[in-house]
């Protein structure tokens, strides 16, 4: 195997791994998105309920 094979591989398989973390990225992100209170544009709270509905309050 000559160096330009290996390299052109070893890119490939980086290249793998970096879109299995992008996949999982996204995954997360839309669980995360499902699982949290959305606010639609034009919607306006005032400062002490939306404090209120943050996690941890």
């Amino acid at each position: 195997m000559d160096m330009t094979a290996r390299r052109e591989a070893i890119n490939l398989i980086i290249g793998a791994l970096m879109l299995v973390a992008a996949a999982m990225i996204v995954t997360e992100a839309q669980e995360h998105a499902q699982h949290s209170p959305s606010v639609s544009v034009g919607e306006h709270y005032d400062a002490g309920s939306v404090e209120a509905a943050l996690p941890g309050n």
